[in-house]
């Protein structure tokens, strides 16, 4: 039956946030511009032009830097291999202790590669992106 279809998990169109199955708006930036994944890496794959089409490079580059920084600031467990975001000491799954576990560029790089294969081609290219200035500052 139609109701029992499963639903695909969503993302948030203007900050590209991964949201729960159902969800009508965003928890992250209160927006209501949702798709499937499906679509929403359809249209990134589209936007793709950097000779054509520089604003969508840029933004592409600023999501890449903002995502960096939101995971130079996350843990993960060792043992569960779960992701977290400050201010999270414990993990909630297995209980061990992950206030100090810093993500080390070579994961950041292993997590973003698959969303970001325009700008990261190694693990290097994490920390440039890191060190650039967003587009207002320059």
């Amino acid at each position: 039956m139609w109701w029992q279809t499963p639903r695909p998990p969503l993302v948030c169109a203007n900050c590209q946030a991964r949201l729960g199955k159902g969800a009508t708006f965003c928890g992250r930036c209160g927006g209501k511009n949702l798709l499937t994944a499906r679509e929403f890496e359809s249209v990134e794959a589209r936007e793709w032009h950097p000779v054509n089409n520089f604003k969508a490079a840029e933004n592409l580059r600023q999501r890449a830097v903002a995502r960096i920084a939101a995971m130079t600031e996350a843990t993960a467990c060792a043992s569960c291999r779960e992701f977290y975001d400050p201010p999270v000491a414990f993990c909630t799954s297995c209980g061990a202790d992950i206030a100090h576990k810093k993500l080390s560029d070579k994961t950041i790089f292993a997590v973003l590669q698959r969303g970001f294969p325009q700008l990261l081609q190694s693990p290097d290219d994490v920390d440039r992106l890191r060190q650039s200035k967003p587009a207002a500052e320059k």
